[in-house]
């Protein structure tokens, strides 16, 4: 790093901090109302792993989750290659009235700013925004199957009308679980895509499991399909502490021959004053090939507000 990188850093580090704090002060006067609100929309989770996907944040189980929840998200980020940025990502479900749950009102984004203290650069964060906003509709959901349908509009600087049609299968056997999971979507610029992945996890008594995840990608203004594939060890400390360990590759467009990447790392995550506030860190070194495998050490620091199912233990 340039000398004039260096004294750059400690500002743009300073600043995300600041609006760190900005985002959760408001949230702390307000926390008794935000603790009835949490109350009311959430619901008990009994199985060991949907207890501890929910606290992790997990992606797939969220998408899964029928009543309103709400998770909105501000971090600071640093990797060696790209320097400190910030980041914030909101994901809002909201469950019409009447309807047992089975419609909902969709809302999701995510911003990176790579220098939080330039003006040019939010703006283009701004602008390089594609929130999606649309309607999902449960066309079923039971032990075995569980199927969904969106509809909408990704904003942005070139709006586009989207479908989505999703699908999870699980079976259980003893201490192991599978689920397959099913993704076509169509977006009037970008055209068709689909995505097909394949868990398998593994209890390790009251708050332990494993997990083997492969996942294969295709869309249409790519070459060749991608595939990945993670491995994650995942542990409850306790009811509000958890630790997970993953590693994950992925090679993209095969078989023309992409840019592969590799990436291990550990992850703590922790409730603190209210049970709907979460603080996590991430450690991980990733190794692309675009940069010849060398090392690119990374950290981050998450804090997000969490509405959902409370986590439970089982």
């Amino acid at each position: 790093m340039n000398p004039t990188q260096e004294g750059g850093t400690a500002p743009t580090c300073l600043g995300a901090w600041i609006r760190l704090g900005l985002f959760v002060a408001p949230l702390l006067v307000h926390a008794d109302a935000l603790d009835q609100w949490h109350s009311t929309v959430s619901c008990h989770v009994g199985d060991l792993v949907e207890w501890m996907d929910r606290f992790f944040g997990d992606e797939q189980v969220e998408e899964e989750t029928r009543p309103t929840h709400v998770r909105v998200g501000l971090g600071v980020q640093w990797d060696r290659t790209a320097g400190p940025s910030l980041v914030h990502r909101a994901k809002v479900r909201l469950a019409l009235p009447r309807l047992e749950n089975r419609l909902q009102l969709l809302a999701e984004g995510l911003m990176r700013v790579d220098d939080p203290e330039d003006p040019d650069h939010l703006r283009e964060a701004v602008r390089d925004t594609q929130p999606d906003l649309g309607l999902r509709f449960w066309l079923r959901d039971d032990a075995m199957l569980r199927l969904s349908a969106d509809a909408g509009l990704q904003l942005g600087s070139g709006p586009q009308v989207f479908g989505r049609l999703r699908s999870r299968q699980s079976r259980q056997a003893g201490p192991w679980e599978f689920g397959l999971i099913e993704t076509l979507q169509w977006y009037s610029r970008d055209g068709l895509g689909a995505a097909l992945e394949l868990r398998t996890t593994r209890r390790l008594g009251p708050c332990t499991m494993v997990r083997s995840s492969s996942r294969l990608a295709w869309y249409r203004e790519r070459d060749g399909v991608t595939p990945s594939q993670t491995f994650s060890w995942s542990r409850m400390q306790s009811d509000t502490t958890g630790h997970r360990v993953f590693a994950f590759a992925e090679w993209p467009e095969v078989p023309v021959g992409g840019l592969s990447l590799y990436e291990v790392g550990y992850v703590y995550r922790r409730k603190f004053l209210r049970p709907w506030l979460f603080w996590e860190i991430t450690s991980a070194v990733d190794f692309a090939e675009v940069r010849d495998f060398e090392p690119n050490p990374k950290v981050s620091l998450l804090l997000e507000v969490f509405f959902t199912a409370p986590v439970h233990r089982p």
